[in-house]
């Protein structure tokens, strides 16, 4: 089957995490992948609110310019 190009496979998206710094990473996973609250990842992982929210965004940033420039490289 043939990958419409601006399709991101669940693999895309899993390497484009691991390319995230630790804080990032862990913070987006327990977002995205385990639905987890602000206040529930604050208690499992020690960061302050701010802390997390910031790893969100940054991450959510860094996770979207990889996947733009993984995805025009495969143009």
């Amino acid at each position: 089957m043939e990958r419409d190009d601006n399709t991101i496979t669940d693999e895309m998206l899993m390497q484009a995490i691991e390319t995230l710094g630790n804080a990032q990473a862990v913070c987006i996973k327990k977002m995205y992948l385990e639905e987890k609250t602000y206040k529930e990842i604050t208690v499992e992982t020690g960061f302050t609110m701010n802390e997390v929210k910031s790893h969100i965004q940054n991450g959510k940033r860094n996770l979207k310019n990889y996947l733009i420039k993984l995805n025009a490289n495969n143009i």
